[in-house]
C-alpha cells in the first residue's frame, strides 16, 4: 500500500510533525510505500534521514502545477492508494490531488478549530479527531449530519522510547528528594505566539515556587520558538536569581528522553503531557485552548477528553490559582508522586500506545483500499485541466474603511474561467455574487466585523473553491 501524507505546518518542529513522523514511520517499517508531502525544513531533513519519501512545496496556489505534476509522475511510477492530509494549506491542495488521482481522502484535526470542513465533507471518506472533545466541538460548530464519517485516533506515544525508568532509581531518587534537596520541573512545550495562554500560566507557576520554595526548585524549559526571547526578559523581570531557569532549547529522540527522566515534575501539552506521563512523572496538562491541571484518579479522563489541553476558552475558562495550588499538591507530598507515576504509565499504556493507535490508523486505510481497488495511470495534461492549477495569484485587500476587494488571476490560456463569490460576515453567510467572467469583485461593508470571501472557479464541467484571508473592519 502506498499513503501520500501532506502536511502544512508554520513552526520548524512541534506535535503535528511528530504525529505524521510517527503514521510513516510506523508505514515504512511494516514494509508499506509512504510519501510525505511537506515544505523544506527540519521535518523534510528528519524524514529524508529516516529514508521516508518527501516531495517539497511551499503550498502557495501558484506552485499547484509545478506540485501536482510531481505527484502525477510519482503516482503513474508507483500508484498512491491512500491520501491522510492534514488541516489548511495541505488540505486544499489535497483536495486536489484527491480528485485527479481519484484517491480516497482522509483528513486529521488537531485542535479546536473545523478547517471550513461543510464546504467540502462530501468529498472526504474519514475524518479523524486526536480526542472526543475535538469531535464534539466539530460536531456542534459545524452541525453535520454525516457524524458516522468520524473516528478518534489520538497522538500515540513511543512507549519503547519514553519508558518509565526503573523502580528502584525511582525510589532512591525520592528517597533524595525526602531530605529536602532540589526539585526539578521541566516545562515542555513550543515557544510561539500560538501558545501564549501557556506561556502566561507558566509564568504564574515559576513565580509562585520562587517565591515559596527558593531555590529547592528548579526549572528547565524544553522547547524553542519564537516567543523566547521575550520569555527570558519577562523571566528576569519576575526573578532575581538568573540560574533558576534553564532553558535547554528543542530536544527530540533519546535527549528528550534524558530530559524528562532528569526532571521530578512535567508541565506541557497534549503529546509532551503524554510522553512525561509514559516516563512516569506527575504531568500538569495545560494546552493552548485550556487548562486541565495535575493528571489524577480524578480528573484523567478530562484530559484524554480533551487531548490534554485542546478544549477550552484560554484564560476566561481558567480558574484563577489553579496552578499554584496543583504545584503545592505535588511539591509538598512526596508519596503522590510516585501514585501519579503509577497512573500515568498505565494511562499511557492502556490508551496511547503508538503501535496499537497507528495498527487502528491502518485498518482503515486497508478496509478504504479493498473498496478503491481500481488504480488508473493520469496523463498529465490532466493536471492542466483543472482549474486551480491555472490561478497565478489571488489578493484580497482594504480599499477603504468600509470597502475591500478580492482578486484572482490566472495563467494564460485556452481556458474561460467564470467567478462566482460568497461573502462572509463573522462566519454567517450574508451575499452571494453569481457567476460571471469577472475575476475580482469590490464590496462595500454594511457594519464592522469579519469579512471572509470564498471564490468559485469553473471551466465547463470542472469546479473549484477556496476561502480568502479573513479580512477584519
Amino acid at each position: 500500500m502506498h499513503i501520500l501524507i501532506p502536511v502544512y505546518f508554520n513552526a520548524d518542529m512541534g506535535g503535528l510533525h511528530l504525529n505524521v513522523f510517527s503514521t510513516a514511520l510506523y508505514l515504512k517499517n511494516n514494509n508499506h510505500e509512504v510519501t510525505v508531502l511537506c515544505k523544506n525544513g527540519v521535518f523534510s531533513k528528519k524524514l529524508i534521514e529516516n529514508d521516508i519519501r518527501v516531495i517539497e512545496t511551499d503550498f502557495d496556489i501558484t506552485s499547484y502545477k509545478e506540485t501536482l505534476l510531481k505527484i502525477v509522475r510519482l503516482h503513474n511510477d508507483n500508484p498512491i492508494d491512500i491520501i491522510h492530509t492534514h488541516p489548511f494549506k495541505a488540505r486544499k491542495i489535497s483536495l486536489a490531488i484527491s480528485r485527479l488521482l481519484n484517491r480516497p481522502l482522509f483528513l486529521t484535526i488537531h485542535g479546536r478549530y473545523t478547517d471550513d470542513l461543510p464546504l467540502y465533507l462530501d468529498k472526504v471518506s474519514m475524518v479523524f479527531t486526536v480526542s472526543e472533545g475535538i469531535k464534539d466541538y466539530i460536531f456542534d460548530k459545524t452541525k453535520t449530519k454525516d457524524k458516522y464519517k468520524f473516528a478518534v485516533i489520538p497522538n500515540g506515544v513511543d512507549v519503547k522510547l519514553f519508558e518509565p525508568p526503573l523502580r528502584k532509581y525511582q525510589n532512591n531518587n525520592q528517597e533524595e528528594k525526602s531530605n529536602g534537596e532540589e526539585v526539578k520541573i521541566a516545562f515542555v512545550s513550543r515557544l510561539d505566539k500560538d501558545k501564549q495562554f501557556i506561556i502566561d500560566v507558566f509564568y504564574r507557576a515559576l513565580e509562585f515556587t520562587y517565591n515559596k520554595y527558593g531555590t529547592n526548585v528548579k526549572w528547565k524549559i524544553v522547547g524553542d520558538g519564537t516567543e523566547k526571547d521575550t520569555m527570558k526578559d519577562k523571566i528576569s523581570s519576575l526573578i532575581s536569581d538568573e540560574n533558576y531557569v534553564d532553558f535547554v532549547g528543542w530536544k527530540n529522540d533519546i535527549q528528550l528522553y534524558q530530559e524528562y527522566s532528569e526532571s521530578n515534575i512535567v508541565i506541557a501539552p497534549g503529546r509532551s503531557a503524554l510522553e512525561g506521563l509514559s516516563c512516569g512523572k506527575p504531568v500538569i496538562a495545560i494546552g493552548s485552548k485550556g487548562y486541565v491541571g495535575l493528571i489524577n484518579h480524578d480528573n484523567w479522563l478530562k484530559g484524554v477528553y480533551s487531548n490534554f489541553g485542546g478544549i477550552g476558552d484560554k484564560i476566561k475558562s481558567y480558574d484563577e490559582g489553579s496552578i499554584e495550588k496543583d504545584l503545592e499538591t505535588i511539591l509538598d507530598n512526596k508519596p503522590l508522586r510516585l501514585e501519579l507515576s503509577e497512573l500515568g504509565i498505565n494511562l499511557i499504556q492502556q490508551y496511547y500506545n503508538e503501535d496499537t493507535i497507528n495498527k487502528r490508523l491502518m485498518s482503515f486505510y486497508t478496509i478504504f483500499k479493498l473498496s478503491n481497488n481500481k488504480i488508473d495511470k493520469i496523463n498529465s495534461s490532466r493536471v492542466m485541466e483543472l482549474i486551480e492549477c491555472q490561478v497565478s495569484d489571488i489578493k484580497i485587500e482594504k480599499l477603504s474603511d468600509s470597502e475591500f476587494a478580492a482578486n484572482i488571476n490566472c495563467y494564460e490560456s485556452n481556458i474561460n474561467p467564470e467567478f462566482a463569490w460568497y461573502i462572509y460576515h463573522n462566519d454567517k453567510l450574508i451575499e452571494k455574487f453569481m457567476y460571471s467572467n469577472s475575476n475580482s469583485i469590490t464590496y462595500t461593508i454594511k457594519e464592522s466585523g469579519s469579512y471572509q470571501v470564498q471564490a468559485f472557479i469553473k471551466n465547463g464541467n470542472d469546479k473549484f473553491s477556496f476561502l480568502f484571508d479573513r479580512i477584519t473592519f
